[in-house]
């Protein structure tokens, strides 16, 4: 069902957990915090936009919403739900006059980003060693000139995850069509390598024999 007409539920969802202690359901929890945080926002705000027939709804998601390795079974699905929510979206607000935008941010340092070090497993931080970690600053300045441009993907300040993004549009709207035509073939194999070097760093770590899902949101390895 859409989102036009329906009440908000509330301004925001906040999951149990989140004031610093773990959650007991990492799974469900990222679901609470990232999509329907996210949904509840934007509910809250839509209908004085639709009134008005006009207004500008910025998705920020995560390179993380564009693909996923060790470490991020919990956080993905959230990412990639927000990803999907804008795509809907964008079409069901145009005829209102209300533009949907979305960007796929880097590492950035914030509170957020060095608690999540604090639990990340040895393979995700094997996979991320020598990532640049941006400034929100200088992510946000990024994300401010895509918009004065009308953009609907903001492009953020790491070349590789705009690269990523051109490529994962799919169906999409696409902001410069002939870069992407250009850019896609290169992704491919580049993409590849990256994969290929994941796996690898992920497969490191020996398999135990019996392992439950672990507070820190990864699922068991497979026997």
């Amino acid at each position: 069902k859409g989102l036009v007409g329906r009440a908000p539920d509330a301004p925001f969802a906040a999951p149990e957990g989140s004031q610093g202690t773990e959650p007991a359901d990492p799974f469900r929890s990222s679901m609470e915090l990232n999509y329907f945080g996210t949904l509840h926002a934007i509910q809250f705000v839509v209908p004085s936009m639709v009134e008005r027939r006009r207004g500008a709804i910025v998705l920020v998601s995560s390179a993380l919403a564009l693909t996923g390795y060790v470490g991020y079974s919990a956080y993905c699905p959230a990412k990639f739900a927000v990803r999907g929510l804008g795509e809907a979206l964008r079409s069901e607000l145009k005829r209102y006059g209300v533009t949907v935008h979305q960007t796929f941010p880097p590492n950035m340092d914030t509170p957020g980003f060095v608690h999540e070090n604090l639990t990340k497993p040895e393979e995700t931080k094997r996979i991320e060693a020598g990532e640049t970690t941006y400034s929100p600053e200088k992510v946000s300045r990024c994300i401010l000139a895509g918009l004065k441009r009308g953009d609907y993907h903001l492009a953020g300040p790491d070349m590789g995850i705009n690269m990523l993004a051109r490529a994962s549009a799919g169906l999409g709207p696409r902001d410069s069509p002939v870069l992407d035509s250009l850019v896609l073939p290169a992704v491919v194999w580049v993409g590849k390598g990256v994969t290929w070097m994941w796996d690898r760093e992920a497969c490191r770590q020996p398999a135990p024999s019996e392992e439950p899902a672990s507070s820190s949101g990864t699922l068991p390895h497979s026997k």
